[in-house]
């Protein structure tokens, strides 16, 4: 499935993204894998919006653009989480802390261009052993989940 995103989406994700990446530097929070820069951080934040809104709007689903809840609560509905790609090639990416029991979805591309929403898995299923890898090398091995072992 493929979702449009119009100019006036665009902005309220960019702008979900800027207060996201705000609170984050103002509260000296971490991203888990490298110390991003401030730059760095909203780039994050701004790809994560992207996704949330586009699967939001393909599930017909309100998205609430909230802010500072990351570890408190799923990103859509109550146990859906929403991993966004840059790249049409990068596959989705459940890590070993990820509640077994939630919804990954997994969406790529960026505006202007539709966001693609690929597919889905529960966390558990996700966490297959042949899927483990380090591709990055930084000693913190994740899911990548093909798209084929995707729920469409």
């Amino acid at each position: 499935m493929f979702v449009s995103i119009d100019t006036i989406e665009f902005k309220t994700a960019i702008e979900v993204a800027s207060h996201r990446a705000i609170q984050s530097i103002t509260r000296n929070n971490k991203d888990s894998l490298s110390k991003k820069n401030w730059l760095d951080n909203l780039t994050t934040h701004i790809v994560g919006c992207i996704g949330e809104l586009a699967v939001a709007k393909g599930l017909h689903i309100t998205w609430d653009k909230s802010v500072g809840t990351y570890k408190n609560q799923a990103d859509l509905s109550d146990n859906i989480e929403v991993r966004h790609r840059t790249n049409p090639e990068w596959q989705l990416i459940v890590r070993d802390n990820d509640d077994d029991n939630k919804i990954y979805i997994l969406s790529r591309g960026m505006p202007p261009s539709a966001i693609e929403i690929v597919g889905w898995i529960y966390g558990h299923m996700g966490k297959k052993e042949e899927y483990k890898k380090d591709p990055g090398g930084y000693g913190r091995p994740a899911y990548f989940v093909p798209d084929n072992a995707l729920q469409p």
